[in-house]
């Protein structure tokens, strides 16, 4: 690998590419909590620019590793990456279409169906996200906990694990400088 445009090129634009699941999970976080301070902005930014960071830096060293010490293994790792994304999406797709969800009593479905409360009043329960709990502010805003947030950094940032196995062909030098260029 050489050092120049077509290098940096390819390393913004794989950053940019891997950075979109982040963005829509910010969205949506921005969405939950409309009153964000710039720090909590920045924080939650950074807490995903690590982990864009961080799993790219982990596949190149499994398999920079591994190549070195397997180098028959060295043609299947294209396929092993093409493997587990596409179970990833195939588990996904048959998530997202699925009705097993609605038809679970205690279901989230189910659970909007029955009224709890009268209209206009808040519960006392807190709201839950996933498996973690979204923390009640004065103002009634859910806030995400740092959990939650370091689940949403590592599921947006697990396809950044497979760019670190296809760069596995770079030096210590340049893989430093595409995945800080990613992150």
């Amino acid at each position: 690998m050489e050092w120049g445009f077509l290098f940096f090129f390819n390393s913004i634009l794989l950053g940019v590419g891997l950075a979109m699941d982040a963005f829509s999970v910010s969205l949506a976080n921005g969405l939950l909590e409309p009153q964000m301070k710039n720090s909590r902005m920045l924080c939650i930014s950074g807490v995903y620019a690590v982990f864009q960071f961080l799993m790219p830096l982990i596949g190149w060293i499994l398999v920079h590793t591994a190549a070195s010490y397997f180098t028959v293994m060295e043609r299947f790792i294209p396929w092993i990456s093409l493997g587990l994304l596409g179970y990833l999406g195939i588990k996904m797709v048959l998530e997202g279409t699925g009705k097993e969800d609605a038809e679970k009593p205690g279901s989230r479905a189910d659970e909007a169906k029955t009224p709890t409360q009268k209209d206009g009043e808040e519960t006392a329960s807190p709201q839950i996200l996933g498996s973690t709990e979204l923390k009640r502010t004065k103002s009634s805003v859910k806030v995400i906990g740092l959990a939650t947030l370091f689940v949403q950094g590592i599921a947006t940032s697990i396809d950044a694990l497979s760019v670190g196995f296809t760069i596995a062909d770079y030096d210590f030098f340049h893989a430093i400088t595409g995945v800080t260029l990613i992150g």
